[in-house]
């Protein structure tokens, strides 16, 4: 068993007793613990425990020193133990150069002072002392190598031979483990070689990074950035090259930005829900709440009615009333749901659209050519280019004082343009675009279109003949192109 480093264990291998506990006493007398061997068999044996040194002789019964050496040596299990050849019979130049030749790491002869024994034994102690320690940094960096998330490989700067690539590398190029022998450092070299390389990254401070293309095992090619460092593996000169996957961090932008897009578009339409809201209550108090309020004046003053004749009068304002408040009523409800756009199509919902506004505001509406030529659009086209005709009319019948509007829209090829024009004072469109947000309106018109991949402009300018909104809608698969 191996001794701990502060008292290792020494195995001394000589078939002569007195000489054996000469180099005992020589050693204890330093420090060291000692466990004796009197043949090469035994030395095998004692071998496999794992001894932090063993010094041979040359000469032993059952088999010579040099083959002892060659077998320990041999052995991975024991490979790693120095071997000392201390001998009193071969001392020749030949000798020693045999031992050597055989895997011993020392060779001493007989008769040795003990300085010289013990200094021999600490070298030898502290280089393999010094091997471990290697062998266990080694180990720590291939296992950080390995687990490394990302993509790894480590090429010989000289032979361009592929030395490690760790999982990650393995799984993102689509090869296995078995087939790690056949990855080439064509794969990943970039033109100009590695000696290149290592020119930049000594001009950049240590590293070089460089965007290329790499291949999958399948011939698929994909987008890369490699992060290439000089490094120095168990004395060969080397390059680490980090491969970052750009796909992979593309894709992670493109979902960022398209959950971005989902919680804009839902604040948006959060927003024109409150709106709705807003203007449904305001609808309700401002028309059909003073029409009830009238409808229940009325019913008092017809309940106190002295004459019959009273009476007919007080009912006959009473109906107008209900039919004024029915009507308003029918107003609200098909701002909340268009049914003739459902039973009709747009084109009959936007004339009805207009004729309702024409005759709420007292303000013309011209249409250029019949509207029915826009049934071919499908529902959420149609509803959307409704709801905004039907924001468009709002904002002109509440700011613009306009007296007179047109709608009109042309088919030219797959893009629609559909388009609201009044005479009226007009506003600062530049300013209202700096105020993003606040005018929900405007925006709504905007993310419906947006979200059937059109747009909405809108032109005009305080005092300069009133106000353009256009829709432009792409089509695909419409009818021939028309205009109006």
């Amino acid at each position: 068993m191996p001794g701990s480093p502060a008292n290792p264990t020494i195995v001394i291998v000589d078939d002569n007793p007195a000489q054996r506990y000469a180099t005992r006493r020589m050693l204890a007398s330093a420090g060291f613990a000692t466990r004796e061997c009197a043949t090469g068999q035994e030395a095998l044996s004692a071998a496999l425990d794992n001894p932090d040194l063993i010094i041979l002789d040359v000469k032993l019964p059952d088999m010579n020193g040099f083959e002892v050496c060659r077998r320990i040596k041999g052995d991975a299990a024991t490979a790693s133990i120095p071997v000392l050849h201390l001998s009193a019979m071969v001392v020749s130049t030949s000798g020693r150069v045999t031992g050597l030749e055989a895997g011993a790491d020392a060779y001493l002869t007989q008769p040795v002072e003990p300085d010289e024994l013990v200094a021999t034994v600490r070298t030898l102690l502290r280089a393999r002392q010094a091997e471990k320690e290697l062998r266990a940094s080694e180990q720590r960096y291939r296992s950080m190598f390995d687990y490394l998330p990302l993509p790894c490989w480590l090429i010989h700067r000289t032979t361009w031979e592929v030395l490690a690539v760790n999982q990650a590398a393995l799984r993102r190029y689509g090869f296995s483990a078995d087939e790690k022998g056949i990855l080439s450092a064509a794969q990943i070299i970039p033109e100009g070689g590695l000696q290149n390389i290592v020119s930049l990254a000594e001009r950049n401070g240590g590293t070089h990074t460089q965007h290329a293309r790499h291949q999958h095992k399948d011939g698929a090619l994909f987008d890369v950035e490699v992060t290439w460092v000089p490094v120095e593996l168990g004395g060969a000169q080397a390059l680490l090259g980090i491969v970052y996957d750009l796909t992979e961090r593309r894709a992670a932008l493109e979902a960022r930005e398209n959950a971005q897009q989902r919680r804009a578009m839902l604040q948006g339409v959060l927003a024109a829900q409150e709106q709705e809201r807003r203007r449904v209550a305001r609808e309700l108090h401002d028309e059909a709440g003073q029409l009830l309020t009238s409808l229940l004046v009325g019913l008092r003053t017809l309940e106190s009615a002295k004459t019959l004749a009273k009476a007919k009068t007080n009912a006959r304002q009473l109906r107008k009333i209900t039919s004024s408040s029915l009507d308003a009523v029918g107003r609200l409800a098909r701002g909340l749901h268009p049914v003739a756009l459902e039973d009709l199509g747009l084109g009959a919902a936007l004339e009805r659209l207009a004729a309702e506004f024409s005759e709420s505001h007292q303000i013309p509406v011209e249409i250029g050519d019949s509207l029915s030529k826009l049934n071919f659009l499908d529902r959420d086209a149609s509803l959307a280019l409704y709801r905004i005709a039907q924001e468009a009319l709002t904002n002109v019948g509440k700011h613009a004082g306009a007296k007179r509007v047109w709608i009109a829209f042309a088919i030219e090829g797959e893009v629609l343009q559909f388009s609201i024009k009044d005479d009226g004072s007009g506003y600062d469109a530049q300013a209202e675009r700096q105020t993003d947000g606040r005018h929900l309106g405007i925006q709504g018109m905007g993310e419906r279109a947006a979200m059937l991949g059109g747009k909405v402009a809108i032109t005009s300018g305080r005092g300069r003949g009133g106000t353009t909104v256009t829709l432009v809608l792409p089509l695909t698969g419409e009818p021939a192109a028309e205009s109006a």
